[in-house]
């Protein structure tokens, strides 16, 4: 009832999309996989509970794509789409509850309440605009403009690794790279 999505949805009816056949509430744990990147997007993923990291792999490399917090929706932006295969896989990085409901029954419950139309729409929309800007800082931005403005919103750097994760680079350059800036007294130690 606190996702905003849902906003306006009269409980019981909310109650009967989640619970109701042939909708699952799956439960994972930490380091469980919530699906794999190439598997097929059949359902639309609702996150109730808990964090779920999103990363995408190739030829060895690991880009985290972004951390997700419930409530949201996952892979809202594939689900409809001509080649609906996920395109990250989805970890769970704390206890997770997500709600599994298959498209038809989504699209249903759409038509039925407007707002949860509305409310999806402005997700995808929403998911559209963050990765064209997360494109943009990869392909526009060279890697120390990307590691100030991490750093202008996190404000420090906890693990390198991670953070090396999320800039799609290797440890050693994130490391080199924050050298320079402290070097150039951009970024105190």
């Amino acid at each position: 009832m606190n996702f905003p999505l849902f906003r306006g949805v009269p409980e019981k009816a909310l109650t009967e999309f989640l619970y109701g056949i042939p909708s699952q509430l799956r439960v994972l744990k930490p380091g469980d996989v919530l699906f794999r990147q190439g598997d097929l997007c059949e359902n639309l993923h609702i996150l109730a509970k808990g964090k779920v990291r999103a990363q995408m792999k190739s030829e060895g490399k690991v880009l985290t794509i972004e951390e997700f917090v419930g409530p949201t929706l996952l892979a809202s932006a594939i689900v409809f789409t001509s080649d609906p295969h996920f395109p990250v896989t989805a970890t769970a990085t704390t206890e997770v509850e997500v709600f599994v409901v298959s498209r038809s029954r989504f699209v249903d419950f759409m038509l039925a309440h407007r707002s949860v139309l509305e409310g999806f729409l402005a997700d995808v929309s929403e998911r559209t605009l963050f990765l064209s800007r997360r494109l943009k800082s990869f392909a526009l931005q060279s890697l120390k403009s990307r590691l100030l403005e991490y750093l202008s919103v996190h404000r420090r750097i906890d693990n390198q690794e991670e953070v090396a994760k999320i800039m799609g680079v290797a440890r050693p350059s994130l490391s080199r790279a924050l050298a320079e800036l402290i070097a150039e007294r951009k970024v105190k130690k």
